[in-house]
């Protein structure tokens, strides 16, 4: 008999696994559309599909249905909407306080390990015990940073779900001995972009992680707001993604690390 893939985020493989949708059910009651346009890149051979459908209603299945259905689904319904919903659906702007600043990151970082588990061809990128205390107490484990963005492209209803690996090649400090994960996230108007680090080398492990800056030209386009520092974020930034600019800013630290 085959083994049951581990759900993403108690470790629990007793039971089939349930789907978690790629853009959250409640984003897709926000948009009235006729139909969305999917295009999927395979993270090995590159080649990008492309299909149609009526609704965001995608699944993954990376998750137990006990996750799904309890702490997931208060995260979404609770956390997440109230403080996402405008900025999807209307782009209007928003102070971010510190309570705002942490749904989204909450958000954010969920949407981050689901995407991980996805394509897992290996071990997934965030340890059993990080992604066990985010289930039991949303607390976000260390080397995560987020910055968050503005998108107006050509289409009205858009959105990216997008996350890869790097390895920098540089022997240079402060990139020597790590890797990273990167997620990019967009609906509506809203994007954000999640980078993971982590310690390659067992020897390592325990140290404090370094902090990255993003290029300076970035600065008018994404905001920075994980770690917290205590102050508002003024959304959106000056700047906004555009349909070219967003696959930049996905790949961004390729060329930077």
């Amino acid at each position: 008999m085959k083994r049951a893939k581990a759900c993403a985020f108690c470790g629990n493989d007793a039971v089939e696994l349930s789907g978690e949708h790629i853009f959250s059910a409640w984003i897709d009651r926000l948009f009235d559309s006729a139909g969305y346009n999917w295009h999927f890149t395979d993270p090995d051979s590159r080649e990008t599909i492309a299909w149609s459908q009526k609704n965001l209603n995608q699944k993954l299945k990376v998750v137990c249905a006990k996750c799904n259905n309890e702490w997931m689904s208060d995260l979404e319904n609770d956390i997440a909407k109230p403080a996402l919903t405008n900025m999807i659906r209307d782009g209007d702007p928003e102070i971010l306080a510190s309570k705002s600043q942490v749904s989204l990151a909450t958000f954010a970082f969920k949407s981050a390990v689901v995407a991980n588990h996805a394509n897992l061809n290996g071990e997934p990128f965030f340890t059993p015990a990080a992604r066990n205390r985010f289930r039991s107490s949303l607390e976000l484990p260390p080397g995560v940073q987020m910055w968050v963005s503005a998108f107006q492209g050509i289409y009205k209803r858009s959105g990216v779900f997008n996350s890869y690996y790097l390895v920098p090649n540089s022997p240079a400090k402060p990139w020597c001995d790590l890797e990273f994960y990167v997620f990019t996230f967009v609906a509506g108007h809203l994007a954000f972009q999640v980078l993971a680090s982590k310690w390659s080398k067992l020897i390592r492990k325990g140290e404090p992680l370094p902090v990255f800056a993003q290029y300076p030209e970035w600065d008018v386009a994404a905001i920075p707001f994980w770690p917290r520092d205590n102050r508002p974020v003024s959304w959106p930034p000056p700047a906004y993604l555009s349909n070219d600019s967003v696959h930049e800013f996905i790949q961004r630290w390729g060329s930077s690390l």
